[in-house]
Parts: C-alpha cells; structure tokens; sequence
C-alpha cells in the first residue's frame, strides 16, 4: 500500500500583523504554521498537491502595495518539535513570490518542496520560515510590515522503493471557525458568563468540504500557539476558564454548525480590571493527515 505524510497540521492564523498605518495596513494569511510528517528523500512535493494548499496572504489594508514572500531559515528560539534548522533554503521554492496587492487584494503562490537523495535525512525533521511581507515605497509607505508562516517537515527513516514513492494525498484545507475574533467585556470573575446569552455571540464551524469531518475544538494559551498576543491583552492565566457546549462536532460537507461557549474565571479580586485573550483552536480528528484552524476571543473583566 501507498505511503503519504501521515500528518499534515495546518494551524490557519487569523492575526493582522499592522505597521505604523494601524488599521489602515495589515496582512493576513490562512496559514500560520504546516507540520507534514514522513515525506520520503529524493522527491519533490507540492503542498498543492498534498493538501490543496497555496499559500494565500490578505491585503487587509486600503493602499496598494508590493508584497514579497522569502524562505528563510528560523532563529533557534523558533524551532518547534525538536526540528532542525532546514539544510538548505533553496529546498523550497515559491511561485510566484512577488506581488502588488490592491486594497482588499490577496496574493497565491504555490509551496514546493524538493528533498535531496540523501541517506544522512533519513529519521530527521527540519523547519523554515515563509516571510511575507511588504516592501516600502518612496514617497509613500516608509515602513514594510509582515507575517511568518512556520514549516515542519519530517522525513521517512526507510529509503523509498518505487511502489512506495506517493506525492499527492487526498487532504484538503476546507474548514472555517466564524467569527474570527469574539470580544467580550464586563466579565464579572466567579460568574459563568454565557457568551451566547450574554454575549450574543456563537461559534460557527463550517465544513467546506467534499466529505463529513469530525472537528474537535480546544481552548489554548496563546504562548505556545501561532497567534502573536493583541497588544493590550494579556495571554489567559488559564485556558479551562473557556468550555464549550461540545468540543467535538461532525459536519457534513456545506454544513454549518453552531457551538455555545461558556467563560468562567475563578472568584478572585486578582483577575479584576484585567483584559485576556484566548485561543479557540478546531482540529479534524479520525484521518491519516489533520487540519486546523484558530479563532481568538478577548475578554475584559471587570
């Protein structure tokens, strides 16, 4: 039987990384981080191919601007599940990897991998950074501003033969959280607050995709997640203060299903006047390659 990356995490990043124009510049990309784990030496894989997957990034700004995505290794204090540093940048190739982005503009380009044959790979894993980001212009926008995509790959221990070579596979990146970004205020510590009842807002999932999908939804820190924390909050002391109504839900292909969250903060005086933000992370379980995507939640306590 064929083999494939056995896991493929896409962690989708909906933070608007800004420079000084504040709200009026802001890049957003779908992708914030993609470990893939047993692609074999000696091939070339297309994230295309393996997960229909581009990397795509947002002009969330009004302005036009030029945009460049570069590989680069990671610093060391990035690295991530005991990856090294990727030998070789040139391993991966963007295309395209320039673009001009009107306001409200997105830019594709597609992710290629090529592993050279070499025995020395077998049983490793290693990491490099996708840098998009703006370029200045004279006369206008002085300050480039811009966002990191994390990669993860392992390789295969075994060499492969022939009969075992695979770079296709049937995952997709096909679901949605909505809204992206719940913001919640007079959270009274000790209280359950009911953010559906109280706050008027739900969790959407929506699965857009070809076959049913079993999400399992997770409260996280932001330290330790993909998400940059949102300057005037702070990451949650504790992620179990968010529950949700069930955190695990099976969606059929075009469905939309609803989830209530619930938020409770100990009752302690400590947790008053404070402003916390929360990571709302849904992950497909039950198939050989994993998808996932965020949602974030700020809360301020009164």
């Amino acid at each position: 039987m064929k083999r494939i990356g056995r896991v493929l995490h896409l962690a989708v990043l909906a933070a608007v990384l800004c420079g000084a124009q504040g709200i009026q510049a802001g890049l957003r990309t779908q992708v914030g981080e993609a470990v893939i784990e047993n692609l074999q030496i000696g091939q070339v894989y297309s994230f295309k191919d393996l997960a229909n997957l581009n990397l795509i990034v947002m002009n969330t700004g009004e302005e036009e601007v030029d945009l460049q995505m570069d590989v680069l290794p990671p610093e060391a204090v990035e690295l991530r599940l005991d990856a090294e540093v990727i030998p070789d940048i040139s391993w991966v190739t963007l295309t395209p990897a320039f673009f001009t982005l009107s306001g409200g503009g997105q830019a594709e380009a597609e992710i290629r991998l090529a592993i050279p044959d070499d025995p020395s790979y077998l049983g490793r894993s290693f990491q490099f950074t996708i840098w998009s980001h703006t370029i200045p212009r004279g006369g206008g926008m002085f300050l480039a501003y811009g966002l990191k995509t994390r990669i993860i790959f392992t390789i295969d221990p075994t060499p492969p033969t022939g009969e075992h070579v695979v770079a296709t596979g049937p995952a997709s990146v096909e679901f949605a959280l909505q809204p992206e970004e719940i913001h919640l205020d007079k959270i009274i510590p000790g209280a359950v607050f009911d953010v559906a009842a109280d706050g008027g807002h739900v969790l959407k999932v929506t699965n857009h995709g070809e076959e049913p999908q079993t999400l399992k939804l997770k409260s996280r820190r932001v330290y330790g997640s993909l998400t940059s924390l949102t300057p005037g909050y702070e990451d949650t002391p504790d992620a179990s203060f968010l529950q949700f109504s069930e955190d695990e839900i099976t969606v059929d292909p075009g469905e939309t299903k609803t989830v209530k969250l619930y938020l409770e903060f100990p009752p302690s005086r400590k947790y008053s006047g404070h402003r916390y933000m929360f990571v709302i992370h849904g992950t497909t379980v039950g198939g050989r390659i994993t998808t996932g995507v965020y949602s974030r939640l700020y809360a301020a306590l009164e």
